[in-house]
């Protein structure tokens, strides 16, 4: 995660451990994309984390995307001060 902060970039895992630290923990971040896609075929898994990645693109700030089957969440990370 300090190498996506430090670079400017967006983070993509399935990793729900990422989502932890800046969500509940308050880490700094850059926007992360949690897939949360088991079972889904990997044209379908590209398709929507391409669809992520461009909502990021157009977010203002850094946000949490988490992106499930039937499902796609966004929150906005919020930077200490």
């Amino acid at each position: 995660m300090a190498r996506a902060v430090e670079t400017q970039r967006t983070l993509v895992t399935e990793d729900k451990d990422f989502a932890e630290l800046v969500v509940h923990l308050g880490q700094a971040s850059e926007s992360i994309v949690l897939v949360r896609l088991d079972n889904v075929d990997i044209a379908e898994r590209v398709r929507l984390v391409e669809a992520a990645l461009n909502t990021v693109e157009r977010a203002n700030g850094p946000v949490l995307i988490v992106v499930a089957v039937n499902n796609t969440r966004l929150r906005p990370i919020l930077r200490s001060v």
